[in-house]
């Protein structure tokens, strides 16, 4: 177990959840433990030394801008009925409004958690756009049916037949009572005066409906941002910026934000621009460390900060020629979209997620594989994965052939159609038998071609029509039992009756489920092997038994993933949720339910603590155990051992892990290249343990240091980098 020093640092035993920031792990139901990426930033709120921002998967987090601590609130640890979060804001009182994508608002007065939706409120959709607060401290939600006013007295909606643009989003006050609010997705303008709304047409000639921001400039003239400029709006009408008659280097104007001295900045796609109508600054991946040019949210506080949030990059701070970026991520996740989950032999956890990501979990630190370092490509996208008696990765892919991948020397070996016998590159299902032979179905992308191959580490055999008599339907999903027997599931919808097959070595089995014969033909997705021998395969429609002889069908639909537990109960990882079978009763989860955080899972796993490991489409993974998700990963070092920092390289602070393993004098110091010492971080007594130390960095310039650990007879020194 980790020990607390100098930083927050809250965990359930056995495992370390969040590093370098308080989340309050001690309000956690301990049967679920959530490991997502903070993903797209979807709003961001001014609320003096703190900033809240709203995530798309990762809940919502409040962010100290002086002292970087971060909290993160999601359905585990506060009322949030989703992780998916819209929009977020405090108002006059220092209540908390939050909208969420699909599940309404939360409102939250610092005790009480309190949900609005369509069902239990006059709220026209729980679809939330943007909330905030006029002069009178009203607040006004839009949503994607219209807007809701909330009033001392009640409720007030606008819908969209009465708004001049449909689903509404940010709404701009003017201090006369005035409300101008944009449509999402090339929504043009709606006014309100505070009695009836106007369209744009009706009070100026020439304004494009593709408006996609507003704000107001100390004046409270509005300008609206464009894909032909910027447009200004004062007494005299409205007047037109763009690449022909100003500075401004495109035409596109995604966000815009005024600062306390009037000068604009903008989102466009050529970065961050700095305009003042006569002077333009311009910032960009190329000049900067911004990440990305185009952003997600966007706004500049009271300091004159500016901040923006990316998709999937986490979140920038340009204030006084600094920059800063925060990962607001509970994990090492670069992105919330799982494909495949595995275990090597060390209990570390292997994650291949969309976008080519690869990702190892060891219980303490996340590794992301990328193509700078391995080859590995942004565009592979990932269908299945096994993992030999080596710990090398083997990875299907759609379009790209197999993947091989040696965990240790990180190095990649590519299999497709140009250095192997495989006739094609699309691969449906891959699977290792006790022989550490690798078995590997594909698909041409035409869909009138497939096949089966297996890879002994030398020799290649291919399998189809032609040589093989098993079944014209490609192969979706592949299991081996513990006589390496190898069972194939088919496909069958398009291509009819679904098949199982069976493969001893020597002789080809093929088996017609007795649901498939009738109206379902449905495609058998995964298979999966019980301590008794029987085979479950999750469809459409059905979970299937198969003991050899009999069959028994229980009636599920969209089974996209199996796993056994160490008790021999069945989990169905679906498009409802995941579900538990013990062979008698079935206990459900969702997202309304339980804390499962989405209804839509694409591959489940149990590790060697019975652990359930659920990969999500859209919010990453949830790990649950009945009794409390614990141990999750616990392989200690033998002897003493110094981790590599992480991040690295790193900005403003970095998290140094070590392991001591037995008790005595410990001092940790940093020393520049010249061999100076620069700080002294630790130098104390400490028992054996794992601990964790967050190093703040702010005071130093960047370049390169080392660290140093010294303890008993032990001592090690690891390099680290600082950018700024």
């Amino acid at each position: 177990m980790y020990k607390q020093l100098k930083i927050l640092i809250k965990i359930i035993p056995g495992i370390l959840l969040s590093i370098g920031f308080n989340l309050d792990l001690e309000a956690q139901t301990p049967e679920w433990i959530y490991f997502n990426s903070a993903g797209q930033i979807m709003d961001l709120f001014d609320d003096g030394d703190t900033l809240l921002v709203g995530t798309n998967g990762g809940g919502f987090v409040k962010l100290h801008k002086y002292s970087h601590e971060k909290i993160i609130y999601n359905r585990i640890n506060s009322g949030l009925p989703s992780n998916n979060i819209a929009s977020v804001f405090k108002d006059y009182h220092g209540h908390l409004w939050i909208g969420t994508k699909e599940d309404g608002v939360v409102y939250n007065d610092g005790a009480t958690w309190i949900s609005y939706t369509e069902e239990n409120s006059e709220l026209p959709s729980n679809i939330i756009k943007f909330i905030r607060e006029d002069q009178r401290h009203q607040i006004w939600i839009s949503t994607a049916d219209g807007i809701a006013v909330i009033t001392p007295t009640g409720w007030i909606i606008y819908n969209n037949g009465v708004l001049c643009s449909p689903s509404p989003h940010e709404p701009v006050y003017l201090r006369n009572g005035t409300v101008w609010v944009t449509g999402s997705f090339y929504g043009g303008l709606s006014v309100f005066d505070g009695e009836e709304w106007t369209c744009p047409e009706q009070f100026g000639p020439g304004l494009p409906y593709d408006v996609f921001c507003l704000d107001k400039d100390i004046d409270e003239n509005i300008w609206a941002g464009t894909e032909q400029g910027i447009w200004r709006h004062d007494e005299s009408g409205w007047t037109l910026y763009n690449s022909e008659n100003s500075l401004i280097p495109d035409n596109r104007i995604y966000d815009l934000a005024f600062d306390n001295l009037n000068k604009m900045w903008l989102d466009t796609p050529v970065g961050l621009i700095q305009y003042d109508t006569v002077n333009v600054k311009i910032f960009n991946t190329e000049n900067s460390i911004l990440p990305q040019n185009v952003f997600s949210a966007f706004m500049v506080d009271k300091r004159n900060a500016v901040w923006m949030g990316t998709y999937g990059d986490g979140l920038v701070e340009y204030y006084q020629d600094n920059w800063n970026i925060y990962d607001l991520s509970n994990s090492g996740l670069p992105n919330n979209d799982v494909k495949c989950i595995d275990f090597d032999s060390k209990g570390q956890v292997w994650i291949a997620l969309a976008g080519g990501n690869l990702v190892k979990f060891d219980g303490y630190d996340w590794t992301i594989f990328d193509a700078s370092e391995t080859g590995i490509s942004s565009l592979y996208y990932y269908t299945c994965m096994d993992i030999d008696d080596q710990d090398h990765l083997w990875l299907g892919t759609w379009g790209y052939g197999v993947i091989e991948f040696d965990t240790k020397n990180t190095k990649v070996i590519v299999y497709d159609s140009s250095n192997s016998p495989l006739p094609s590159n699309s691969v449906n299902a891959l699977v290792i038998d006790l022989n550490n032979t690798k078995w590997i179905s594909f698909l041409n992308e035409d869909l009138n071609y497939h096949g089966l191959a297996k890879f002994d580490g030398e020799n290649w055999t291919t399998f189809d029509a032609w040589n093989a008599p098993f079944t014209a339907n490609p192969i979706r999903s592949m299991a081996v039992d513990r006589f390496n027997n190898k069972w194939f599931g088919t496909y069958g919808d398009y291509y009819g009756e679904a098949k199982l097959i069976k493969y001893t070595d020597t002789k080809w089995t093929t088996y017609t489920p007795p649901h498939t014969s009738a109206t379902t033909f449905s495609t058998i997705f995964d298979i999966v092997v019980d301590r008794s021998d029987k085979i479950w395969f999750g469809t459409r429609e059905y979970l299937t038994c198969f003991d050899g002889t009999e069959w028994l069908d229980y009636p599920r639909q969209e089974i996209m993933s199996l796993a056994i537990d160490k008790e021999d109960n069945i989990w169905l990882g679906t498009l409802n949720g995941v579900v538990k079978f013990n062979h008698s009763e079935w206990e459900e989860f969702t997202a309304v339910n339980s804390l499962l955080p989405s209804n839509q899972i694409s591959t489940i796993a149990c590790d060697n603590n019975n652990n359930l490991w659920v990969g999500t489409v859209t919010n990453g993974i949830a790990v649950y155990q009945k009794n409390g998700a614990i141990d999750v990963i616990k392989n200690l070092p033998k002897t003493s051992y110094l981790y590599q920092n992480y991040p690295n390289p790193f900005n403003l602070s970095t998290n140094i892990r070590f392991y001591i393993n037995e008790s005595g004098k410990v001092s940790l110091r940093i020393y520049d290249v010249l061999g100076r010492k620069i700080k002294t971080i630790l130098d104390q007594v400490l028992v054996a343990d794992m601990y964790v130390i967050d190093f703040d960095a702010r005071e130093l310039a960047s370049g390169i240091y080392y660290y140093q650990l010294q303890a008993s007879n032990f001592a090690e020194t690891k390099k680290m980098i600082l950018l700024r």
